[in-house]
């Protein structure tokens, strides 16, 4: 009796095990994330105008390659940003239709020039789609002189990161 009592309470441990594996497995695991700051959504080109007034400077730009969770976001949207003279200021991303995410708004900052005569740009998403996120991306003039304002191009994507912690 006290040999079947070890040998049920061995099958017993060795299910309960067994158990726990199969738990742990493919239906039931959670997938990793990195942790620190990751990129949840990108645009490969921001294209767009500066607008000098006595009150600021507008950006009006064009956003399009856009990636998100699920891949290639077909579209573009648009960064409309109002920055003081003191090169701070407001900014509103109206994603691509396909991503189907609402308006992302917040404040933001400009530095620069670099060497190159790019200017970074970033700021904190305070509303609507990511809010909480970081957005940034790097502008330089572009070789197009339009009407109406300094054409600017991107030198670096547009991303929006948020830290994963």
């Amino acid at each position: 009796m006290r040999k079947a009592r070890t040998t049920i309470a061995t099958v017993v441990a060795a299910g309960a095990t067994l158990t726990a594996g199969a738990l742990a497995g493919p239906a039931l695991a959670t997938t990793a994330r990195p942790a620190g700051r990751v990129t949840v959504e990108s645009c490969g080109s921001v294209v767009g105008t500066l607008s000098h007034t006595a009150a600021g400077t507008v950006l009006t730009a064009t956003l399009s390659g856009c990636t998100g969770y699920t891949g290639a976001v077909a579209g573009s949207g648009t960064l409309v940003a109002s920055l003081s003279p003191a090169s701070s200021g407001t900014f509103t991303i109206t994603w691509p239709a396909a991503a189907h995410l609402n308006p992302s708004t917040g404040t933001l900052g400009v530095t620069g020039p670099d060497a190159q005569g790019g200017y970074a740009v970033g700021g904190s998403i305070t509303g609507g789609a990511f809010a909480g996120a970081v957005a940034r991306t790097s502008l330089a003039p572009a070789r197009d002189q339009a009407t109406g304002g300094q054409p600017v191009t991107n030198t670096a994507p547009l991303e929006v990161t948020r830290n994963n912690w």
